[in-house]
């Protein structure tokens, strides 16, 4: 089944938001924004998105709700005997009697220290990271699915225009010797019958479809293959669309009949529409 490039997931797990999003792209192009403290996940997510992606860019921002992110809060037990002293010094030297409060003590600067825990931090965000990564994998092949009915209906089409421009040869081999036959009544000249059979053939030969229709035909055979492959195909279907497409515009410069060159342009349209669509799938 192929799968789109474009998705977008939003995870939040306590103090973790990730938001990822995802783009076409010719290759797997990263990019993240991740706050300085918790920087060096930013390799393991990296492997992450390399083992479940092959094409597409990806944005990745983290944020972190400092309201949530709460720290371990310990004393600084060197600071308050030294305070402890000093104030013994200043009751020794003076005969002051002051027991203080503890809140007076604990607004007294560097007493309170915080400490995060920034293992399980880490911890926690790659989690989230992970369970976005299924988010975005899942959105991808909804509109995978989505684009692969398109691209079937529009091959089915293609398919249709194909056997119709088939079936018109013979009639228009037949309408290019009737053409030829009357214009040469026409201008009343007489011609050696094996060199008019040897024009001929060649006037058929330089104008033949054939070689396309069958080339046509196949590479159709090939798109709807790999529609329904698992693995990523986006770069060998806009391949296929390209040798479609010039088997198209052959058939364009080749043919002289309205229909025929009517039915190419029809096909050059779906291709194209098709080729749009393909520039989304991994």
């Amino acid at each position: 089944m192929i799968k789109s490039m474009t998705a977008f997931a939003r995870v939040s797990s306590g103090p973790i938001n990730w938001e990822i999003k995802s783009v076409n792209h010719r290759f797997l192009d990263l990019s993240f924004r991740i706050p300085e403290n918790i920087k060096t996940i930013e390799k393991e997510l990296i492997s992450k998105l390399q083992s479940n992606f092959s094409r597409g860019k990806f944005e990745c921002s983290l944020k972190i709700d400092e309201n949530t992110y709460l720290p371990k809060l310990t004393l600084n037990k060197a600071l308050l005997r030294k305070i402890n002293e000093l104030k013994n010094e200043v009751k020794t030297e003076t005969g002051i009697e002051n027991s203080g409060d503890i809140l007076s003590v604990l607004r007294w600067p560097d007493m309170i220290e915080f400490e995060r825990d920034s293992q399980n931090l880490q911890n926690e965000a790659i989690d989230s990271f992970t369970n976005a990564i299924e988010e975005i994998k899942g959105m991808r092949e909804i509109e995978g699915r989505e684009i692969s009915k398109i691209l079937k209906t529009k091959l089915s089409e293609i398919e249709g225009l194909t056997k119709q421009i088939r079936k018109e040869v013979p009639k228009i081999q037949d309408a290019m010797e009737m053409k030829l036959r009357s214009k040469l009544e026409e201008l009343k000249i007489q011609v050696d019958p094996g060199r008019y059979e040897q024009e001929l053939v060649f006037l058929i030969q330089k104008m033949d479809i054939q070689e396309e229709i069958d080339r046509l035909e196949a590479h159709t055979k090939e798109v709807a293959r790999n529609i329904d492959l698992s693995e990523p195909v986006g770069r060998k279907l806009d391949f296929l669309m390209q040798e479609l497409n010039r088997e198209a515009n052959t058939i364009s410069s080749k043919s002289h009949a309205l229909f025929t060159s009517s039915s190419a342009v029809d096909l050059k349209v779906l291709i194209e529409q098709m080729r749009e669509q393909i520039q989304n799938i991994e």
